[in-house]
């Protein structure tokens, strides 16, 4: 895991070089006890999920491959 260290109102930037999209530029909006609010300047077909969701979608997908007969 790569960890960063940022102070409000400082961005990074993140950049595959392979996917076609522009960089993905992260901001740190304000940081308030143990919250931090980040703002995503990123393409609009890029999806962004909390963990917890994606967790949901991915167990999703393999119930419904589960529901389909090996051939």
């Amino acid at each position: 895991m790569l960890v960063l260290s940022r102070k409000n109102q400082e961005s990074l930037f993140i950049n595959d070089g392979q996917s076609g999209h522009r960089p993905m530029k992260i901001v740190v909006l304000s940081i308030s006890g143990n919250r931090v609010k980040l703002g995503l300047d990123i393409d609009p077909d890029v999806k962004v999920n909390r963990l917890e969701v994606w967790e949901q979608i991915q167990a999703s997908r393999r119930n419904q491959l589960a529901d389909y007969p090996s051939a």
